[in-house]
This record gives structure tokens, sequence and C-alpha cells, in this order.
């Protein structure tokens, strides 16, 4: 899914209400599951909320005021909002929303890099 890399609003709702990061946090919205397998399978509600319970890769729809502010991370090559990024594997906090959104809630420092086309860090579930 190449086209994908492109920072789309999370929500096309205005009214819709999105967790806010504070200070040195940032709000990453995670890689959809994927809902049919690569052999043309339907994959079930369950094998989609563990695949997205997994992904360690997402895109950035808000940031804290402070993140990236700190002299330890300042620098020119951060991510910003719509990059596509990794985070460290246990780090954020998953927050699923009453309609069924979900985000991840994490420290600036835990993403590990920026990447272009998140589809190749895809986890897949054996």
């Amino acid at each position: 899914m190449k086209g994908q890399t492109e920072f789309t609003p999370p929500e096309t709702d205005i009214n819709v209400e999105m967790p806010k990061p504070l200070n040195w946090k940032i709000l990453v919205r995670p890689l959809k599951a994927q809902t049919i397998s690569d052999g043309g399978i339907e994959m079930t509600d369950k094998t989609q909320k563990d695949q997205e319970f997994i992904t360690i890769v997402g895109q950035i729809v808000a940031m804290g005021d402070q993140a990236y502010k700190s002299q330890k991370l300042e620098d020119r090559n951060n991510p910003k909002v719509g990059d596509w990024v990794l985070w460290a594997t246990y780090g954020g906090q998953r927050i699923e929303m009453a309609d069924g959104r979900v985000y991840y809630i994490m420290s600036d420092d835990h993403v590990t890099c920026v990447v272009d086309d998140p589809e190749l860090y895809r986890k897949k579930l054996v």
C-alpha cells in the first residue's frame, strides 16, 4: 500500500473527540489490521484484533507541546504529525475508544524510527 504514507486526518467528523497528548507525549494511530489475508481469505474479528494488538507501527496524529523539545531529542529530523513511525515493542499505552477507534499514547523517546512504507513492517500472525 505505497500511497498510504501520506497523512490522512484520523477522523473526518470535526465533532469526534480524540485524546489530547500533554507535555512530551505523542498520540499514534496504529496501522489498521488486514481484513483479507494474503491468500484471499477473510480474517476473523479475533484475528484482526490480535493483529492490531501486536502492531508497532502507526501514524502520529497529535503531539504534546513539549514533544521533541528536550535537549537530548532536539533535532531537525524528529518525526512530526502525519509521519509513520515504529515504536518500542512495549512502549506506549493502548487506548480503545467506545466507538472502536484505537490509539497509542507514548513518550516521544519511545519512537524508534520514521518509516516510508508502513506495510513493510506489518507483523504477521503465525
